[in-house]
């Protein structure tokens, strides 16, 4: 294998070479998202052509790599990382087969070594007039690996990565002259699928599952903004000083203005029965209504399974490296392997992407809104205990909504694995009724 900065690439090294159709990709080069298929048909007595060749190959192509969307994508088996017996700055990478997050086949069958030697290179600091004798010494906080190592500011941290790579071989020269060129050119006549390992600084201490799980959160308790952004002064138990009918207009030309903002996926009617004149936004109780029908909506389009897009993925997480940095006698940063975790949360296993959760937790989210028959299914799918259900009522006060959507309608979706919740059920009347949170049992 041939060695880079901070890359490892098998000798066929090149770049992908599958721009998307459609324009749909999620990367520069490699058709990431759903592609839009374009399947080759042939017929007695076509003159076929390089295009028509390749059309098929890609094609075919594309037609594997909806694999990713039914299974997932990580490593499927093998992958091994190891210490390097030869060389303390090394790390060996075993065979193996994982598949990547735009649904590329990466094949392993030897042994891949990447030299970490580059972890170690101090960084030049932007600012050090700048920098306080305390901060220096709270980056040298120390760190116990199994109470063997007690390792200070010399420690350094990778994640290493494996990616998919493509690159022509056996190249040959046309036969004759065509209507393409004036010149017989050398082509390649075959595409190498190879691969890259890379690595990147870790922060000691960093889970990226945790992370994914906690934007996750984040991304769906943006559903609450409508009651955020709603100006005070339009709340039904504002002021009295402002007529009621005047805060209900008012209210009602925000809500609509904040519909049209944010389209409805669903509920389509909560538009014409804000349209109403009869429905009275004066009245709290309607207004507490309007707004939760408009959250569920924007929390049940969040909650759908959509098709994963790839976006600038440094590649499968394989694991991650420990490595002790010291000099040699003439100065020089040198670097040695001391411990390599390739469990997860540092190694990604063939999995979907569609509801994260920290290690040791599910994420029941994917039951909301479902019927009650069917999320007892899903949780008992997840190895979560449904201990019974209560009723949900729409509370009277805006204030009183907002805290129940922040606490028990949303706030407690990861549960520890063999953990158990109660089902809250709302009436949605003809719509039945549906499980829309949580209590813990």
């Amino acid at each position: 294998m041939m060695a880079t900065q901070g890359v490892v690439t098998s000798p066929w090294n090149g770049s992908a070479i599958n721009p998307c159709p459609c324009g749909c990709g999620g990367t520069e080069d490699v058709c990431c998202r759903l592609d839009c298929l374009v399947q080759p048909r042939f017929f007695c007595g076509q003159l076929l052509t390089d295009q028509d060749m390749t059309a098929l190959v890609g094609w075919t192509q594309d037609k594997l790599r909806l694999a990713r969307f039914r299974h997932g994508w990580g490593v499927v088996c093998g992958l091994e990382v190891h210490c390097d017996p030869k060389d303390p700055e090394q790390i060996i990478v075993g065979p193996g087969y994982a598949l990547s997050c735009c649904g590329d086949d990466i094949v392993v069958c030897e042994d891949a070594s990447l030299s970490l030697a580059d972890v170690c290179q101090e960084e030049k600091d932007p600012c050090p007039a700048l920098r306080r004798p305390a901060e220096a010494q709270a980056a040298a906080a120390s760190v116990s690996l199994g109470g063997v190592f007690l390792l200070g500011s010399d420690v350094r941290v990778a994640d290493i990565y494996i990616s998919y790579r493509e690159a022509g071989s056996d190249p040959k020269a046309a036969l004759t002259r065509t209507a393409c060129t004036g010149a017989a050119p050398c082509e390649y006549t075959r595409t190498r699928e190879t691969f890259s390992v890379n690595w990147q600084h870790a922060i000691p201490g960093s889970d990226p599952v945790a992370a994914a799980a906690e934007q996750w959160r984040a991304d769906y308790a943006k559903c609450l903004e409508v009651i955020e952004r709603l100006p005070s002064a339009l709340s039904a138990s504002a002021d009295e000083a402002v007529p009621a009918q005047s805060r209900a207009d008012s209210l009602r030309r925000w809500l609509l203005r904040w519909i049209d903002d944010h389209p409805l996926h669903e509920f389509c009617f909560v538009r014409d029965w804000l349209c109403d004149k009869r429905t009275d936004l004066g009245k709290e109780p309607e207004a507490v209504k309007a707004l939760f029908w408009i959250i569920q909506d924007c929390r049940n389009a969040f909650l759908e399974c959509a098709c994963y897009e790839c976006q600038s993925s440094p590649g499968v997480p394989l694991a991650r490296v420990w490595l002790h940095s010291m000099k040699d006698a003439r100065g020089k940063p040198q670097c040695a392997v001391v411990s390599i975790d390739s469990y997860p949360p540092y190694r990604r296993l063939l999995s979907a992407e569609c509801w994260p959760a920290p290690l040791g937790q599910v994420n029941i989210g994917r039951a909301i809104w479902h019927r009650r028959v069917g999320a007892s299914a899903i949780l008992h799918g997840l190895g979560v205990d449904v201990t019974g259900e209560e009723p949900f009522n729409l509370p009277q006060k805006v204030s009183e909504l907002k805290s129940k959507l922040e606490g028990e309608l949303g706030g407690n979706l990861f549960v520890p694995v063999g953990g158990s919740r109660k089902m809250l059920i709302f009436d949605a009347g003809d719509l039945g009724k549906r499980v829309v949170g949580f209590k813990e049992a």
